[in-house]
């Protein structure tokens, strides 16, 4: 494919765009001299796309190409950026560094943005385009520089220029030869053919099936408007892929908005002056409510201080700004106290694990530039798609929270996102770009302020946090750096290697090589299995009969925490050597709306296939493993490859509807693990089947529909109100998990703790040791991995029922209906709450001699819930626990002094 290949679409307005670009091309031959470009269009119109396709279709296609977003960098910085600096030029400036002109010499050096450069820049930039040489900030010489510069701007130069607001000589000088890229909006059917391009790309991006757009979702992209043009709509299908639950992509998928009728279709560029009044008045109107502080304003508006400055000053508003600022001065000084202070709002502060991810751009050597803006503008998509939130960003550095949300695995998805920008970074190094990227993952605990606006994360904390991430990202290293903390909370899906402590001292850390293998046990010390032999031997039974050919489907339920995949474990370590095939695969919370993901993790084990290998080796091993099953190669293989997203055979399918390849890739798959089974007999293990997609569930259906006469023995995990539709079956049997005896748990405090156990009042202090180091944060209470579960299913709960699983929490273990009725405070039908908490197994109901009782079902639920509550709010209920006792032992208070006196110490 030629580079201009890259700039899809067929209309009118690109096919101009290709045909000058390629005349310039051939008129300059391999001659390496090229006169400076200007390519206009609208944010998102595929300004970067064009410069970099000319680049590699010049003469100057083996030299570098430099990519500079002048708005994503400060303006105190820029010239140091372009022209570098001596050692000593300013403070911080340890080493001499070339500038980005002299990183693009014999190359390309492109200048995104370039309407919002100072004047004093401008000149600059003027200077060494004519002279063709730059000076370094601090130095006395100038260095010659071969530099082709094109440039870029989503506003109209030559308007910018009539008004002043933009050098006119340096206008003239870029306008040699300006290209002009249509607005999406004016592509008419290149809005598809785009929109078929984002759609393949993203399937081959995250290994998923392929999709396709049904009639209606055709239709709405092309009559939505595209605000954000080419940007918007990649974005658009990327979500779109991610949370689809069919092959065949819907307009409610899409979720554009309907088009108006009467909205009009009008030229963006023609409506310059319009547009740059509304945002005059909107900053002078953000100013006056902010006082004219910039700093207030900035951030109200969300943007950047210096871009602040920069739009008002173009605009003309700065000499506005310094002469309202000195009329009210007296106003405003009398006023800072009152307005600084933020508005009294209705705030609960609550503590939430939360999983902290730094990505630091860092060049693959000091002679080389980052591709500024692009390459963050990435790490923040990825952080956004795996749920996170972006708590701070710089032109090369981005810090991210997960876990803000009640989700349970907070630590994994900030994981995921390090493993997806690590291989963004490769693929950019493959493509030419100099780019490394360091990430550093840590989990704490912090004190969260969740009011009317966004949650607001304790800044103690965070001044921690940041500490060891800086501590983790020390000395450049070009890899995932996970704390100690947060290695209890990964080594189960993911391979973990220690690093050697530096100084032979300090905190331990760990590498992330990757996910890991089902196999894997991540280095743990595992505890000694008890309690669970009676199901194990039970799983062995069934095991026999599918080994007869009785298909079995077994599901395992049970609360997180409680043992499910433990005893999967132990299952698969009996099967070590024996006759059978084992193939595994795992739903996961954040990808429950990504179709079959556990289906393509046995397909990619049953194929042999590793997530390295390349397209060509992965069709391979998927006819082979075809071939040796006895199946028409030539039939099944493209349902397989589509569902792998590869294109090969897709034109073998080009004339079946998407419900014909869905129901036979569901065929398919049938076939595979059935005619595994005559080979030899074949486990099935499914993890986390709560969380599975549509798709997948619907596979699996059809699987376990088959089963009764076939070897293969389908297992499943899965938690309380979840039930398969398919384990109503007669060959089906689930397995219910119930919390250990005291005897099991005794066995494995014996097998954890060296030495004989104590006797019980040594137990005691021992347990009361623990739980002062608890506070300290020295031993964990609960485990991690438990309590992030249970913290997220109390935080999904609406407002109302969570206030009465906390005030009940306060109470005990136990509590009677009465004492809670006096102590909560709330709307709603307390009697409904409660059992609701009930319904959801936070909760049941016990007959004491006396009068009924409430009891949590978990002491570790009861735990948790009292943790989740703020300290002032907490002190309140204990509070109203010991006035509703009083009055309730007012005749008898004696009975009641154990319980009054914990709750008044509170």
């Amino acid at each position: 494919m030629t580079p201009l290949a890259e700039l899809i679409g067929n209309s009118p307005g690109m096919t101009a765009v290709r045909d000058k670009v390629t005349r310039l091309l051939q008129q300059l031959g391999e001659g390496r001299r090229q006169p400076p470009i200007l390519i206009q269009g609208e944010t998102g119109t595929g300004k970067t796309v064009l410069a970099r396709a000319m680049h590699r279709a010049s003469a100057r296609r083996d030299g570098p190409f430099v990519s500079l977003n002048c708005s994503a960098i400060p303006e105190t910085l820029l010239e140091s950026e372009l022209f570098g600096h001596e050692r000593g030029a300013f403070t911080g400036a340890d080493k001499a560094r070339p500038g980005y002109f002299q990183q693009a010499h014999r190359g390309t050096l492109f200048l995104d943005e370039i309407a919002l450069m100072s004047d004093k820049l401008q000149a600059k930039v003027l200077t060494a385009i004519e002279d063709k040489d730059v000076r370094r900030v601090g130095s006395t010489r100038s260095e010659l520089v071969d530099v082709w510069v094109v440039a870029a701007s989503n506003a109209d130069l030559a308007t910018l220029t009539r008004d002043r607001r933009f050098r006119e000589d340096l206008y003239q000088r870029l306008a040699v030869v300006t290209l002009w890229l249509p607005p999406l909006r004016d592509r008419g059917g290149d809005i598809l053919l785009l929109a078929e391009h984002f759609l393949d790309h993203a399937c081959r991006t995250y290994g998923l099936a392929s999709r396709t757009l049904d009639a209606g979702a055709r239709a709405a992209l092309v009559a939505y408007h595209w605000p954000g043009n080419i940007r918007e709509l990649a974005n658009v299908m990327e979500r779109a892929v991610l949370f689809a639950d069919d092959p065949v992509i819907s307009s409610t998928t899409l979720g554009l908005p309907a088009a108006r009728a009467d909205e009009p279709r009008t030229d963006r560029m023609g409506l310059k002056d319009e547009l740059i009044n509304v945002e005059r008045e909107r900053l002078l109107e953000t100013l006056r409510e902010e006082d004219w502080n910039l700093s207030r304003a900035a951030k109200r508006l969300g943007i950047p201080r210096n871009t602040l400055r920069h739009r008002l000053k173009k605009l003309g508003l700065l000499d506005e700004l310094r002469e309202s600022k000195g009329a009210d001065a007296a106003d405003v000084s009398r006023s800072r106290s009152a307005a600084e202070e933020p508005m009294p709002t209705e705030t609960r502060r609550e503590p939430r694990r939360l999983a902290l991810l730094r990505a630091e751009l860092v060049p693959t050597s000091p002679d080389r530039a980052l591709p500024a803006g692009r390459s963050i503008d990435l790490a923040i998509d990825k952080v956004q798609v795996f749920g996170g939130r972006i708590e701070e960003r710089s032109s090369t550095a981005v810090l991210a929270s997960f876990g803000l949300e009640p989700v349970e695995d907070a630590p994994e998805r900030a994981a995921h996102t390090a493993v997806a920008l690590e291989k963004a970074a490769e693929r950019a190094r493959a493509e030419g770009e100099a780019v490394a990227v360091n990430l550093a993952i840590h989990v704490g605990r912090f004190e969260v302020g969740f009011g009317s606006g966004p949650a607001v994360i304790d800044l103690d904390g965070m001044r921690e946090a940041r500490r060891v991430l800086d501590a983790l990202l020390g000395g450049d290293r070009d890899m995932i750096v996970v704390s100690e903390a947060a290695v209890a909370l990964l080594e189960r899906r993911f391979e973990l290697v220690p690093l050697p402590v530096a100084h032979g001292s300090g905190p331990r850390a760990y590498r992330l090589v990757g996910r890991a293998q089902p196999a894997e046990s991540g280095g743990r010390r595992m505890a000694a299995f008890v309690g669970r032999r009676h199901n194990l031997e039970l799983l062995e039974s069934h095991l026999a009969a599918a080994m007869r050919g009785q298909g079995q489907v077994i599901g395992i339920v049970g609360d997180a925490g409680i043992g499910k995949s433990r005893l999967v474990a132990e299952f698969r370590e009996r099967l070590a050597g024996r006759d059978v095939t084992y193939l595994e695969g795992a739903c996961a919370s954040y990808a429950s709306a990504i179709p079959y993901l556990p289906v393509l993790a046995i397909l990619r084990q049953s194929c042999g296939i590793t997530e390295s290998e390349s397209a060509g080796r992965i069709a391979g091993s998927v006819r082979g493993r075809l071939e040796a099953l006895g199946m028409n190669v030539e039939e099944s293989a493209p349902y397989l490859l589509q569902l792998l997203g590869l294109p090969e055979g897709m034109e073998r399918l080009a004339a079946l509807t998407p419900e014909a390849i869905r129901l036979r890739t569901l065929e398919t798959l049938r076939r595979m693990v059935v005619g595994a089974s005559r080979q030899r007999p074949v486990v099935l293990v499914v993890e986390d089947l709560h969380w599975t997609d549509k798709a997948s569930e619907e596979v699996l259906g059809s699987l376990a529909a088959d089963l009764p006469g076939a070897p293969v023995m389908f297992l499943s995990t899965y938690r309380p109100g979840f039930r398969p539709p398919w384990i109503e079956k007669s060959f089906a049997t689930q397995i219910a998990l119930s919390p250990l005896s005291s005897e099991d748990s005794l066995a494995i405090v014996r097998a954890v703790l060296p030495g004989e156990v104590p006797e019980p009042a040594v137990r005691m202090k021992m347990c009361r040791a623990v739980a002062h180091d608890a506070g300290s944060g020295a031993i964990p209470a609960i485990p991690d991995t438990i309590e992030e579960v249970l913290l997220a299913r109390i935080q999904r709960l609406a407002d109302e029922p969570r206030s009465v699983l906390q005030a009940a929490a306060v109470l005990g273990r136990d509590f009677p209906p009465d004492l809670l009725r006096n102590v909560w405070r709330g709307a709603g039908s307390l009697d409904t709450h409660v059992g609701l908490l009930t319904d959801l197994e936070f909760l049941y109901q016990r007959a004491a001699a006396r009068e009924p009782a409430y009891v949590f079902k978990h002491a570790l639920t009861q735990e948790v819930a009292y943790e989740t509550l703020p300290a002032a709010r907490r002190r309140d209920l204990h509070a109203a626990a010991g006035r509703a006792l009083e009055e309730a032992f007012a005749a008898r208070l004696e009975e009641a002094y154990d319980r009054l006196a914990h709750h008044y110490s509170r």
